[in-house]
């Protein structure tokens, strides 16, 4: 009986602690804004996360909402130099270990 209810409880708590993370997310990787801005800085990368649905996983739906407005005029330079991918994780698992 004490091991169900041990049982239980880790499934409860493991449970709860992954309702603070999720799942799928959309990972994307830039290249800095001052690249845009000024081009005799180094390219330094940037990555930005944002739990937008699959469609929305790309320069437009992530990157620009969040940038300055230099950046969003120069969006056509800008974009092509994104990665971004959808991601879907278990965080429980991750938790866990």
């Amino acid at each position: 009986m004490l091991w169900k209810l041990l049982l239980m409880s880790t499934i409860f708590s493991a449970s709860t602690f992954a309702q603070f993370y999720e799942d799928q997310r959309c990972r994307c990787i830039c290249p800095k804004t001052n690249t845009i801005i000024n081009s005799t800085e180094q390219s330094i990368r940037t990555l930005y996360i944002a739990y937008v649905p699959p469609n929305q996983c790309n320069c437009y739906g992530v990157i620009l909402p969040r940038v300055s407005d230099k950046i969003r005029h120069n969006a056509q330079s800008f974009c092509p130099r994104c990665d971004c991918k959808y991601e879907k994780r278990n965080t429980t698992v991750i938790m866990l270990i």
